[in-house]
């Protein structure tokens, strides 16, 4: 395998002539967009099935459009649109007035926000119990807990399909074993 014995850098001659070059390319440039769209008013002659070795009905036989039907798939009106962060912090300190721990499902339902959003905006200022009585629910750090919150309900946030069966109803089910 050979070395390199001289390495040699190459820079333009900046005369009339190089300008006059990149100012043909430039005008070149603009004058000619870089991906044309053709539109087709009349559908193809002769058998697309046979030169695309097709056996459903291709794009050139079902007009091109295909239209989302009414019902289907979740419709950008049931999305919910992020809010401004500092506007989220105060609603989310206002929740945490009227109880001490949040599911992220109840949080997300009282405030219309989206989950990943909620999350990364509450991890600056509330921490999810892992474990205990409230496990899996978020609740303020201490340093944001001021004096203000010592009147909040120490429980969970009421809830719509996560909140459960109590223990109660739990020890007045029979159950029996399977072999």
């Amino acid at each position: 395998m050979g070395q390199v014995q001289t390495e040699v850098n190459c820079f333009p001659v900046e005369n009339a002539e190089y300008k006059r070059v990149m100012d043909a390319r430039a005008k070149q440039a603009l004058l000619k967009p870089r991906r044309e769209t053709k539109m087709v008013d009349r559908q193809p002659q002769g058998n697309v099935h046979a030169i695309t070795g097709l056996r459903q009905r291709n794009a050139f036989e079902s007009g091109f459009t295909k239209t989302a039907k009414p019902g289907a798939g979740k419709g950008h009106h049931l999305k919910a649109a992020r809010i401004p962060r500092n506007e989220l912090k105060d609603l989310i300190f206002g929740c945490f007035k009227q109880y001490k721990c949040w599911s992220i499902r109840n949080l997300r339902r009282a405030l219309d926000q989206p989950e990943t959003y909620l999350k990364e905006v509450l991890e600056e200022f509330a921490v999810m119990a892992r474990s205990g009585p409230f496990a899996n629910t978020w609740q303020l750090r201490p340093e944001y807990s001021l004096n203000s919150y010592d009147d909040v309900k120490a429980e969970i946030a009421p809830g719509g399909d996560d909140a459960g069966a109590s223990e109660d109803e739990d020890d007045n089910v029979k159950m029996e074993d399977v072999v």
